[in-house]
This record gives structure tokens, sequence and C-alpha cells, in this order.
């Protein structure tokens, strides 16, 4: 038989009869408080109306929700939420394979319904948005987009009995594959491997309904390999599943439409810190993977750290295959206003493919290459100072405190002096050369006499290293410097 582990039931938070009595008549006027019923430690609230009959607009400014099953009797208890458009954040490769916008649920907004209705305020009302419901054994039922100023109105959900589908899961040698867990994410319900395992197995007791919710929906093969799949309504959904053997993410929809599904294998980073001629001994080293193709950024992703050997060697095992960061962090001395702790730099950071089943070698940092220009403009370049350095963090954006001071702390480290260079001067012809630069983007200043502030700007790009191979200079052009105001 298989296994369909739900998202965890955990109790409703208690609260006094009274207190929720009175909330509810504030939220709900013209209802008349049938039961305030405590089974197991969980409060199940049931409405009738007093006045208009049910399936009728409530009187107070709500949306009212009804959710009926197939046969028109009200659900019993069920879950509704609120999502937004998604905007520039929708992937394209989203766009190109369901032709829709992507939802952006909001947790927060998750409410519990009762006896087949729900009073949404419109005072929590988004200028747009959907109403998702979930309820057990039901598919669950997205609206459409509801917009603030169309006022009260009645939302009717009529869910349609669904189980779910069954599968069959391989490993990738075709051997039935047992035991493997997977998790069914959403936008804003993640499905995230941390160390090898999904997290949130097993959330914690007593959970308010927001934090219940973002918990990915579980499931488990058996011994046969077989599982069910819940059943989705979302073009967002996605599906990751782990097993000892190997690994499976791909969109619900496609799963869906599978009986069979074979495992691909795990990736394994093996990689090495080398700054120029110096081995990154006891570095912390990061592993993120971040998937937005399949409607939200992070809606399947994996983290994992490490700390490199005395050779400037790491591993990761159990990676997924595709695209992967890997990063040496730099932390701040203060941690800003959003209490920030860590700050990845594009100069500390390579994105390999990591291969199916065999190991993917990487190098962070490496030997450095040969960086060429001329500078072009000036009849004598006397006087003529360049700056680099790698790019700087933006400013206006939330954080940017706790990455300035970051950058900071990464400039007079060690290795920055790799990465920074101070005012040093071209050739008489104008020609520069800057020895063996590492891999990053950099942002390279010109400053001459007779011009305020810089004389030229140029941006350019040093690609990251293959391990084991010289890397060849880079040309980076002509760049024309301004003369002096006349």
């Amino acid at each position: 038989m298989s296994t369909h582990l739900g998202t965890r039931s955990a109790p409703l938070a208690k609260r006094s009869i009274s207190y929720i009595r009175g909330e509810l008549k504030k939220l709900l006027p013209g209802l008349l408080l049938a039961a305030i019923v405590m089974v197991s430690d969980t409060f199940f609230l049931t409405a009738q109306a007093a006045g208009p009959p049910r399936g009728q607009p409530l009187t107070a400014d709500v949306l009212t929700v009804s959710v009926s099953d197939p046969e028109g009797k009200p659900v019993r208890e069920f879950f509704v939420l609120a999502g937004t458009p998604s905007g520039s954040v929708t992937s394209e490769q989203f766009l190109k394979r369901t032709g829709v916008e992507a939802t952006n649920w909001q947790p927060h907004t998750t409410h519990i319904g009762s006896d087949g209705v729900y009073a949404w305020s419109l005072k929590r009302t988004y200028q747009k948005m959907k109403l998702r419901v979930e309820a057990e054994g039901f598919r669950p039922a997205i609206s459409d987009w509801i917009e603030r100023g169309d006022g009260k109105r009645l939302l009717e959900f009529k869910l349609v009995r669904d189980l779910g589908s069954e599968h069959r899961l391989l490993q990738p040698d075709g051997r039935p594959a047992a035991g493997a867990v997977g998790a069914v994410a959403l936008p804003q319900k993640d499905a995230v491997i941390e160390d090898g395992k999904l997290r949130g197995l097993d959330p914690p007791l007593n959970e308010q309904p927001s934090d219940r919710w973002r918990h990915p929906t579980f499931i488990k093969t058996d011994d046969a390999g077989r599982f069910r799949l819940p059943p989705e309504s979302d073009p967002a959904a996605a599906v990751l599943v782990v097993h000892d053997s190997g690994v499976l993410e791909m969109p619900w929809t496609e799963l869906a439409a599978e009986v069979e599904l074979p495992l691909r294998p795990w990736g394994r980073i093996e990689g090495q810190v080398l700054w120029h001629s110096q081995v990154g001994a006891n570095e912390p080293i990061h592993l993120s993977i971040h998937r937005n193709e399949y409607g939200y950024p992070g809606e399947i992703a994996q983290r994992a750290q490490t700390v490199s050997h005395a050779d400037g060697r790491f591993v990761f095992d159990r990676v997924l295959p595709g695209r992967a960061q890997i990063s040496r962090p730099t932390k701040p001395k203060n941690q800003g206003k959003l209490g920030a702790t860590t700050v990845y730099f594009n100069a500390l950071t390579i994105h390999p493919q990591v291969k199916s089943g065999e190991p993917t070698q990487v190098l962070l940092g490496g030997r450095g290459r040969s960086i060429q220009g001329r500078l072009t403009g000036r009849d004598s370049w006397e006087k003529v100072s360049l700056r680099m350095q790698p790019d700087a963090p933006p400013f206006g954006f939330g954080g940017d405190d706790a990455m300035w001071d970051a950058y900071g702390v990464f400039r007079q480290s060690e290795i920055g002096r790799l990465f920074f260079r101070e005012l040093f001067a071209p050739d008489a012809d104008g020609s520069f050369e800057i020895p063996h630069l590492l891999p990053g983007r950099y942002e390279l200043r010109v400053m001459a006499p007779g011009v305020e502030s810089i004389a030229a700007y140029h941006a350019f790009t040093v690609e990251p290293e293959t391990a084991g191979e010289a890397p060849a200079a880079l040309d980076v052009g002509e760049i024309k410097v301004t003369l002096p105001a006349r």
C-alpha cells in the first residue's frame, strides 16, 4: 500500500471560548454563533446565518466564502488563504510552459473555515488577489482574480472529491525505491533539502494555521516504491523526492501524467579553494540551489555548508543535478537593520552545472589571469591613475547597511588585495596590465588631472577558471578617457 503523509494537522492555538465569541461577533455581524466545540484540543467553529439564508451574501463588509461538496453539503473544515500576482518574479520557463502568471500565495493570510462558510474581511483584501480553498479529500479550488473595488460579494466553491493518483518510484537501476520521501511545493510552500534531507518532516505541534500551511505536503513510498500523489490545482506546483539512490524534481502536472518514475542519481561536488598561490584552508563554504523555473524563486531548493580542508579541498554529496551556487561567505561586523549575518559577493561565488551520477569538479578562486587594456583620448598619461574593485553592493535596498559593512570586511581581508587594486598607473602609451586577477565582476575607474570625479568607467567580467588549466589572458579593449573641461 502507498503512504500519503499530509501536511501535519497540528491543533489550533488554544483561546478562551468567550474571547473567540467576542472576536467572531466583531468579524461576523449578523451571524448567530451556534456552537464552539473543542475536540482533541482543536476548536471547530460552527456558524449559522441569523438573517440571510445559506448561499446569500452576509450583511457585513466581507467576502462570504461558501464551500460545499459535490452534493452541495457544507464542508466541515477547510483552509482559505489569499494569493497576489507574482509580477516580474514569475520565471520565463514557467510562463512558456503554462501560459499563465504564477500566484504568490500569502501564508500569513491562512484561516480556517468551518461548516461551509468563512467571512473574509474586506479590510484584509489586497488590491488584486485570488483565494485558495483546501480541504482533506478534495481537490484544492482557486478563485478567479478578485478586485478590491468589487466590494462585498459571495464566493462559492464547490469542491471535487479527489484522493490523488497512484504512482511507482524506481531507483536508477530499475529497482523499487522503497522508503523514498517527497514533498509537493507551491509558491511560499517550499520543498528544501538541508543536509541531504527534506526540511520540515517533523514540524512542531500547536502551530498557527499560517505556519502549518507553509509546510509542503509530504509523501512516502511503500516497499514496492508506490505512493499516492495528492491532488492539486495550481500549475506552479512542483514535486521533490529524495532517496538514498537518487532524486526526482519536476512540475506536478508532468509527474501526475506518469505512472512509473525513475530517480536520477545524485550529483557530487568536489572542489578546492585557491587564492592565487595560497590554498584556502579551513574556509566556510556554502552550497545553495534556488530553482525558479517552477513559477516562483526557491520553490525547490537545497542548502548545505562545509569547511575546506588544510589543502583547500571540500566535498558536497547528495546534490541536486543542475545549476548550483558555491560561495565563500563574508560576515559583516554589524548585522544591520535586518539582522543579516552572512553576505555573498559575486567575486567569491561560482555557479557550476552539477552532473548526475558523477563528480563535478569546481575551483573557487583560482590562479588568476592577466587583464590587459588600453586607455585612449589623451596625449599624455602623466598623473593618470586607475582603481579597480569587485562589484559594489547597491544602495537603497533592504539590508544594504550589512552588505556595505561586509564589503569593507572583504576589502580588508587577507585575500582582499587580490580583488581590490588601488591607484595604479598606466604605461606611457596608455596601456595597462593587471596581473593574476581572480574570477568575478569588476568595476574599473580612471582618475585624470582636470577631470572631476572619474574620467572613465568600465565594467568587465573575469570568468571562472577550470581546475588544472592555466587561465588565458583577458583583453578588455580600449577605454576612452574624458578630457578636462575648458
